[in-house]
């Protein structure tokens, strides 16, 4: 499993396989049950929890369920008598998010202002499906006990999957529209104005500046047509769409910001599904503007690699670097870049590098490649 590079553990000792010795990841919890709490407490806890309305876990340190509620049964298929006490909530979480939710039960317990109250991962239920799951975790306070309050958007996120699918169809459509119809027309209208002006400039014809001014009137208007097609349709739907975007991004920010601008590209890139390729090169977009603007970046270098199928993106820079709480924060850039990153099923980090500068990565899983 590769090493995290969250910048809010830097330093930490984060691997997994530590977690795994630390926390039990793997656990047999059969050894340990709710013992712990007490009769008093447990009637307590379990009078509580039944009552929240969504699905409710209370974990361990040692990763170990200590209790649920019937809203948990439903969503997982699993009877209460099966989990607690019995099985780490590991388990229960789809191998790829794993390494990141330990992280998160780590942070907790020992830097609990730097992580995460709230945030999405897969569970793997009783009979095997992947839900899309909605986490609110917090500590009970004075204990080493943290509880989860767990909403299934599986059917919420389908749909708005769907909604996005059919607005991109429609905004590939006007951008083409704009490109192959409006900028064709104009086109032919830019060179019957260009030939007007060469016949009024060889009459000697007092109106042939006039001609001029709108022969370039409207060769502005073909390229703000160009422009406009290209925002909404910035990746072709040939397997080179992408990387066509990429290079043309290259060579725009090196002309207009003197930078150095690396590409590190394989031959294909394996991504079937347009939505996912826009996704990916809107963020790359937030990201160099983000190193340039606010980073004062020099050099960029964007790179793409496969690790088991799954396609890891990243953007470097050597600007000054992010800001260590920028996680925590509302900024705007990086609150719309992890919002693609859901889009399409990826996981995306923002780390501080050393001796400075910023690197973002970002994790496809296979299944949303194609």
């Amino acid at each position: 499993m590769r090493k995290s590079t969250d910048n809010r553990t830097r330093g930490l000792p984060i691997r997994v396989p530590k977690l795994k010795r630390r926390f039990g990841y793997g656990y047999r919890a059969g050894r340990r049950g709710t013992g712990r709490l007490g009769s008093a407490g447990d009637r307590i806890y379990r009078t509580i929890v039944e009552n929240t309305g969504t699905a409710f876990l209370l974990m361990e340190q040692d990763t170990t369920i200590a209790m649920v509620n019937e809203e948990f049964e439903k969503l997982s298929g699993y009877h209460r008598s099966q989990v607690e006490g019995r099985m780490s909530w590991t388990r229960l979480i789809a191998e790829v998010d794993v390494e990141r939710m330990l992280r998160y039960h780590y942070l907790r317990r020992e830097l609990p202002h730097l992580a995460p109250r709230n945030y999405e991962c897969r569970v793997r239920v009783k009979d095997g499906r992947l839900r899309t799951c909605f986490f609110t975790v917090a500590m009970i306070p004075g204990s080493d006990k943290s509880i989860a309050s767990i909403t299934d958007v599986t059917e919420h996120r389908e749909m708005e999957q769907r909604i996005r699918s059919v607005r991109e169809n429609e905004r590939r459509r006007i951008g083409q529209d704009l490109h192959d119809d409006l900028g064709a027309h104009l086109v032919g209208v830019e060179a019957m104005a260009e030939l007007l002006q060469r016949r009024l400039n060889k009459e000697g014809h007092p109106q042939a500046q006039f001609s001029a001014e709108i022969s370039a009137l409207i060769n502005q208007a073909t390229a703000k047509t160009r422009a406009l097609g290209r925002g909404l349709c910035p990746v072709d739907l040939d397997d080179r769409g992408l990387m066509s975007a990429l290079e043309n991004l290259k060579k725009n920010t090196e002309r207009a910001f003197g930078v150095v601008f690396t590409l590190d590209l394989p031959d294909d890139i394996g991504i079937r599904k347009h939505v996912v390729a826009t996704q990916l090169y809107r963020i790359v977009q937030e990201a160099v503007n983000n190193a340039l603007v606010h980073g004062k970046a020099q050099a960029i270098a964007i790179g793409m690699s496969t690790d088991n199928g799954a396609l890891i993106l990243a953007i470097t820079d050597d600007g000054i670097g992010i800001a260590d709480d920028a996680e925590q924060g509302g900024g705007l850039g990086l609150r719309t870049m992890r919002h693609r990153a859901n889009r399409i099923g990826a996981e995306m980090t923002v780390t501080r590098r050393q001796p400075k500068g910023t690197l973002v990565r970002c994790t496809i899983n296979p299944e949303f490649l194609s």
